[in-house]
């Protein structure tokens, strides 16, 4: 880590951060900690258990009133938000705003660069997708023409950036990262016991339910699976509005007693899960006519954490978080024979998912560990002039 006289002061604001849930929020909270803790002060969005999880940050945490989505409501919390920003701004002379999110954040950054500060802005995928409001469209594009610097999770969201104007010399690609530390445990087949899974082949995703997710193609591709391993058992942790139609997709291919759905799952159970299982898939699609797309998917590198082979939509930014027959495969997210091959695949040859495993811990700590993704962006904070 670097000193802290080589590091601007930093204002990072966002409505994703702990204890909100997600992986946008997981990677700000790390994006802070790169930072020295008397250089970033961070205003977050308040939420329900923001006073206790607060209290035990080392990193400073003002919370402000949001009510999010696009309304009129959105846009006056953001507009009275921007006083507050602009004061932190102002309390030191060397300071930076860092936007989490491009919008509506992306305003307070307008104002900012009126008043002579410069901004730096996260980039995930969605927000450089078309979308259906020309205001908001418009909106956006300025934005990102007028940050000094824009920081894309993969190379995806970089195309998708260029696309819309970014400079190329401000544009820079910083890979998520996740801290291994929390997803080691003692003793893995203790776990399997505890979920009455020690007799099954287990597969797992972990997601919001939304279609681009592609937990129906796993659906779709378990009667193939289950005709070879009838003890094949796939849990999907998560919750959203996509849950009533897979429940019913399920029930349909006759599939519902080999999957289960766990809607609730805490922290300390989600890394218990991803050790329980053999497999840990998310079969991730673009869909264009509802601008969705994964930009990155930061579960892939927590299944690696734990030694687990991936099988992955290749769509989006997901090449860049898995590395085809490196740390996991890679197969066309339309096709369900195609995710069943690559089941069976890794099913039949154990040897081979235990490699793929082992290879996608090794490149997580060689290339996406938290000291490679510290020092790039201590780098772009350094850029900003």
């Amino acid at each position: 880590m670097a000193a802290p006289t080589d590091l601007r002061h930093v204002v990072l604001v966002t409505d994703d951060f702990p204890p909100v849930r997600g992986g946008i929020a997981r990677l700000l909270r790390l994006t802070a900690s790169c930072l020295p803790a008397d250089r970033i002060r961070v205003f977050a969005a308040d939420c329900a258990g923001a006073a206790e999880f607060d209290s035990t940050s080392a990193i400073a945490v003002s919370r402000f009133r949001f009510r999010a989505g696009t309304s009129v409501l959105t846009l006056v919390d953001t507009l009275l938000l921007a006083p507050k920003i602009i004061a932190a701004l102002r309390s030191n002379q060397d300071s930076i705003l860092y936007l989490g999110n491009v919008w509506p954040f992306g305003l307070v950054g307008l104002i900012a660069r009126a008043l002579g500060f410069r901004y730096v802005v996260h980039i995930y995928g969605l927000e450089v997708l078309p979308s259906r409001g020309r205001i908001i469209e418009s909106l956006r594009e300025r934005i990102l023409r007028n940050a000094s610097h824009v920081i894309a999770i993969s190379r995806f969201t970089r195309d998708l950036a260029l696309s819309r104007g970014v400079v190329s010399g401000n544009l820079s690609v910083v890979c998520p990262c996740i801290d291994p530390k929390p997803f080691q445990i003692d003793d893995p087949a203790v776990v399997r016991r505890r979920f009455g899974m020690d007799e099954k082949r287990v597969l797992l995703t972990v997601c919001r339910l939304y279609a681009r997710k592609g937990v129906d193609r796993v659906i779709e591709a378990l009667p193939n699976v289950l005709a070879e391993f009838p003890d094949a058992l796939y849990v999907v942790v998560g919750n959203g509005p996509d849950l009533p139609r897979l429940e019913a997709l399920a029930a349909r291919k006759g599939v519902a007693h080999a999957v289960r759905f766990v809607t609730d799952c805490g922290d300390d159970d989600l890394v218990r899960y991803y050790h329980a299982c053999d497999v840990f898939l998310m079969i991730s699609r673009y869909i264009k006519e509802e601008a969705d797309v994964e930009g990155f998917g930061i579960v892939y590198l927590e299944a690696n954490a734990c030694r687990k082979p991936v099988i992955a939509g290749n769509s989006g930014g997901v090449p860049d978080a898995v590395e085809d027959n490196v740390s996991g495969l890679l197969v066309d997210p339309e096709s369900a024979d195609e995710v069943a091959g690559a089941i069976l695949r890794l099913f039949r040859d154990p040897a081979m998912a235990a490699r793929l495993g082992q290879q996608g811990y090794e490149r997580l700590h060689n290339e996406l560990g938290l000291e490679v993704y510290a020092a790039q962006i201590q780098s772009v904070i350094r850029s900003v002039r």
